[in-house]
């Protein structure tokens, strides 16, 4: 059986609830043991969007907390992701996303670069020389908001 180009063996092992089956993934020379979801599981840049989606307004997170989060380590592919967003219309509120000093670093995405902060004002957050102010207090953590036990 194939599977997105790889070779796969069903395993027939207990599986959570919502899964239908265990199954291996072989790569040579790597085995991967994981469950197969009714529906396709979420993207890398689909988890980010998710986590975005629930910063709420008046808050602010950044790159890192969501990589740190989701567990991939690499605030740039954060960043990446987002980014991909400016291309069209999306309910994602990408301008609550701000780097681990609290600037506007993804301001030059928006178009107009001061539109970022222009959301972020209209939301209640000051932003002064392109900074957050008051960043300690209004940064959302996704770690301590969500838990362990979060699913998108």
């Amino acid at each position: 059986m194939f599977y997105a180009g790889f070779r796969i063996r069903v395993a027939h092992l207990p599986c959570p609830q919502n899964f239908r089956r265990w199954i291996v993934v072989q790569n040579a020379p790597f085995f991967y043991l994981c469950c197969m979801e009714k529906t396709a599981p979420p993207t890398y840049y689909e988890l980010v969007y998710a986590v975005v989606r629930l910063v709420p307004p008046g808050r602010v997170t950044t790159y890192g907390a969501i990589a740190g989060f989701l567990g991939l380590g690499a605030s740039r592919m954060v960043g990446w992701a987002l980014n991909l967003l400016m291309t069209g219309v999306h309910d994602v509120p990408a301008h609550r996303v701000v780097n681990r000093k609290g600037e506007l670093s993804g301001r030059h995405h928006f178009s107009p670069p001061s539109r970022m902060q222009q959301l972020l004002e209209q939301e209640g957050v000051v932003v002064e020389n392109d900074q957050v102010r008051d960043f300690k207090s209004l940064l959302w953590d996704p770690s301590a908001a969500l838990g362990d036990d979060w699913e998108p």
